[in-house]
């Protein structure tokens, strides 16, 4: 009898290699969570969207001397109280965007691209301290963890966030 020496792996050996391959690649999978990951992406860009609004705010106040939610330094200002900040506008009905951008404190760029941020975040003045709070819920399960999640829509401390629990109402807050 001959001796014969088989070089390969058997069928079942390969097999054996295929499902560890596949229970390695779902544990990644699982511990990446694209979707988590693209949540996360959408809270970030939210929070910078906010930023420079508020900065666009403030700098149209300074060099205005008055918020651009208002008419003129002494007449009537608009009180959105939360809206959503593409939806805001002044007493006289005009869109602050606009106002914004024909004051350059934004680009077209700017409400372009960042259309779909700013129908997610809210609004709120204060006409007598003239204050200004932007408001933006975070969908992402790290955003919602977030100490700084801790306000409601109008920007007011809310002592049961930050939670993700469903139909909690905690917000990241930027305020002026």
């Amino acid at each position: 009898m001959k001796n014969v020496l088989n070089r390969g792996f058997t069928l079942i050996e390969l097999i054996i290699v295929i499902a560890v391959i596949a229970i390695l690649a779902v544990g990644v999978i699982a511990a990446l969570n694209p979707v988590e990951q693209s949540n996360r992406a959408k809270d970030g860009r939210a929070k910078n969207t906010m930023s420079e609004l508020m900065g666009a705010i403030q700098r149209y106040y300074t060099s205005i001397s008055y918020m651009p939610f208002c008419t003129a330094t002494t007449g009537s200002c608009a009180q959105p109280n939360p809206t959503f900040a593409h939806q805001a506008v002044d007493s006289a009905g005009v869109n602050i965007l606009t106002k914004l951008f024909n004051n350059n404190e934004i680009t077209a760029n700017f409400t372009q691209a960042t259309t779909s941020d700013l129908q997610n975040i809210q609004e709120t003045f204060v006409q007598a301290t003239t204050a200004v709070s932007l408001c933006y819920r975070p969908i992402s399960n790290a955003g919602q963890l977030d100490p700084a999640a801790n306000k409601t829509s109008v920007g007011v401390v809310n002592g049961t966030c930050p939670s993700t629990a469903a139909g909690a109402n905690c917000y990241f807050c930027v305020t002026q």
